[in-house]
């Protein structure tokens, strides 16, 4: 029998995009049954991969808590680069996928579902298939 699982994450910035021009990205994602915030820091990418530091923590709320950042050099940074600017909402994915337990030896499985982003209060649906 397949279950509906369901992920959303709220990408933050300031109004002019600081955190984006810095190297940061912020996120929360309702995740089993809580908000997890992630901090991407020091990003750069060599040999097309990218390579970051990803800071994680559960916060009580869907807004950012920049004080649940543990390390305190990346916290400061961020913190610098924000300088006291409201983090706002950037763009939001909506993603819905069944899951279910199967039993199959060298078989190929296949899962499809379906998205959705929202960015400016715009909603355009996306589809895929892994």
């Amino acid at each position: 029998m397949a279950v509906c699982k369901k992920q959303r994450t709220v990408y933050f910035d300031t109004p002019c995009h600081d955190l984006h021009a810095a190297g940061f990205s912020l996120r929360l994602r309702w995740q089993d049954g809580h908000w997890l915030q992630t901090i991407k820091a020091n990003r750069r990418v060599a040999n097309d991969i990218s390579n970051a530091a990803d800071l994680e923590n559960r916060v009580a709320t869907h807004k950012p808590d920049l004080a649940k950042v543990a390390d305190k050099e990346i916290r400061r940074a961020f913190q610098k680069t924000v300088k006291g600017k409201p983090l706002r909402p950037v763009f939001e994915t909506v993603i819905r996928w069944p899951s279910r337990k199967t039993k199959a030896q060298s078989n190929e499985v296949g899962l499809s579902g379906n998205a959705a982003v929202r960015a400016s209060e715009k909603h355009s649906p996306s589809f895929m298939t892994a």
